[in-house]
Formats: structure tokens, sequence, C-alpha cells
């Protein structure tokens, strides 16, 4: 049995798909800011670490070894931080995959929806096409019918009233 595709269905079926596409995009900004802040905190990273790097060139003594260790320590720290967030980014963009797979899934069966009620459409005119072409014949043959027996009936009746005038005339 074909599924019936009413007006409900497919205005429920476009707003599913529109709020698929407003999900997809608050994913995609959400990814944009995490990305942005991830640079952000490179950036800093980077700064540490050459700060880092000209302290252990430059032969500090050992007080500020106690500071580069803890910077280095504050750079680990920060490093794994970053790997969580790209992870969680990671995530998110696989989640995003998914989500535009599944849209994209949906938006094909929404095509082949479309594609079936055009062709049940199309189909429907064409026997109602059909039917109306048989009932013009029909309607044709009727009328030819029709005045055919309106002629046999003119005859008639002009022969019935000559016949009337003549037996009036008789008598």
């Amino acid at each position: 049995m074909a599924t019936e595709y009413t007006p409900e269905y497919v205005y429920e079926l476009m707003n599913k798909l529109d709020e698929e596409v407003s999900e997809l995009r608050n994913t995609v900004g959400s990814l944009v800011n995490t990305v942005k802040e991830l640079d952000k905190r490179y950036g800093e990273l980077a700064q540490r670490i050459d700060a880092v790097a000209n302290a252990l060139s430059g032969g500090r003594g050992q007080s500020d070894m106690g500071s580069v260790l803890r910077e280095i320590a504050y750079i680990e720290t920060t490093l794994l931080n970053y790997r969580d967030q790209l992870g969680k980014v990671r995530d998110q963009l696989n989640d995003m995959l998914n989500q535009l797979n599944k849209t994209m899934g949906e938006l094909s069966d929404a095509r082949s929806m479309i594609f079936d009620v055009v062709n049940n459409l199309r189909n429907l005119l064409s026997n109602y096409q059909s039917r109306l072409e048989e009932l013009s014949i029909t309607i044709t043959e009727l009328s030819i019918m029709l005045s055919s027996r309106l002629s046999d009936l003119e005859r008639e009746i002009k022969a019935m009233r000559e016949s009337v005038l003549l037996s009036k005339g008789k008598q």
C-alpha cells in the first residue's frame, strides 16, 4: 500500500528538515567559536614556550629554574587541555557529519516523496484526461442519438398533425 503524502505530512517533514539544518548551523557556529578559542590558546602557549626556551638558553640561576618548572607544568596542563578540546571538536565534527548524513538521507526521502506525489498527480491527471475523453465521446454519441431521435419525433409529430388536419378536413 502506498504511503499517503498529505499536506500535513509534507509540512511536518519540511519543518523537521528546517530544524535539523538549524541544528547543523548552530553546531558549525559552536565549532567556529571553539576553534577560535583554541587558536587563541595556541598563541598564548607558543609565547610561553618561547619564554621558557629563552629562560633555559639564558642560563638563569636556581631561583629562575623554579619559575621555569612552573611554566613547564603550566604548558603541560595547557597542552592536555588543548588535546581535550581538540577531542571535543573532533567529536562535534563527527556528530555534525552524522547529523548531516541523516539530514541528507531525509532530504533524499523527501525528494523521493515529492517525486512520488508528482508521479501520482500525473497519473491522476492522465486518468482524468482519459475519463474526460471517454465522457466527451459518450456525450457526442448521445447528442447524435438525441438529435436523430428529435428528427424522428419531429417527423412523427408533423405526420400526426397532417393526419389530424386531413381527418378534420374530411369531416
